[in-house]
C-alpha cells in the first residue's frame, strides 16, 4: 500500500518556498507549549518512536540516506531553528521530516506518520491531541 503522504519533491518544494512553517506559529509562547506537549505524553512519545523505529526497518541506499539528509532534514532543521532561535524544536521538526521523508523513500504506510504529515500541511506541529 502506497503511503497517503507527499511525494518528496512536494516536500522540499515546500520547505524550499517556506509554505509548511508560517511565521506566527513559531512565536516563543507557541514553540513552549508545544514542546512542553510533546515532552510530557508518553503516549505521544511510544506512538513516535513506534513510527520510526517502522521506518529505520525500511532498508535504504546510503545515496537515499544522504539524500534525504541534505535536501530534507538539514534545511528543515536551518529553517525553524532561524526562525524560532530554539534547536529543540528544530531538532523535533527535523526528526519528524526525518520519519516522514523516510515512509516515503521506502514506499510504506504508517497511520501515525501519515497523521503527521496531515498536521504539518495544516500548519500545525504533530503533539499528542489537546496539547
Amino acid at each position: 500500500m502506497k503511503p497517503k503522504l507527499a511525494s518528496l519533491d512536494e516536500i522540499r518544494s515546500a520547505i524550499e518556498q517556506g509554505t509548511i512553517f508560517p511565521d506566527p506559529f513559531f512565536s516563543s509562547d507557541e514553540c513552549a507549549r508545544i514542546l512542553n506537549a510533546r515532552d510530557e505524553s508518553a503516549e505521544f512519545e511510544q506512538s513516535w518512536r513506534e513510527a520510526a523505529a517502522f521506518v529505520q526497518a525500511v532498508a535504504l541506499t546510503q545515496e537515499q540516506l544522504d539524500d534525504l539528509k541534505a535536501t530534507i532534514v538539514k534545511p528543515v532543521f536551518l529553517q525553524v531553528s532561524e526562525a524560532t532561535g530554539q534547536h529543540e524544536i528544530a531538532s523535533y521538526i527535523a526528526d519528524d521530516f526525518e520519519v516522514i521523508a523516510r515512509a516515503i523513500y521506502g514506499g510504506v504506510s504508517h497511520a501515525f506518520i501519515e497523521e503527521m504529515w496531515r498536521r504539518y500541511t495544516a500548519k500545525e506541529v504533530p503533539g499528542p491531541r489537546g496539547g
